[in-house]
């Protein structure tokens, strides 16, 4: 699975995700997440994902793996 996280903000900022609102995820699943442009694991989280923080207008690409219910 792949998630597009987009800061359409005017100011940088950490973006923020709750797996929950993932299609097919749960309140409680964790997942291995992969940063896809800087090809580096970013580790497990889970049920909530924030990411370093994203330029204005920019976005974050990530896969998930592993995913289970804690």
């Amino acid at each position: 699975m792949a998630l597009l996280l987009m800061n359409n903000a005017d100011e940088s900022g950490g973006l923020n995700i709750n797996l929950s609102h993932v299609p097919g995820l749960g309140p409680k699943t964790s997942c291995v997440f992969f940063d896809v442009w800087h090809r580096q694991s970013l580790g497990l989280h889970g049920p909530d994902f924030k990411s370093a923080v994203v330029a204005s207008r920019d976005s974050v690409f990530v896969t998930l793996s592993q995913c289970s219910d804690q």
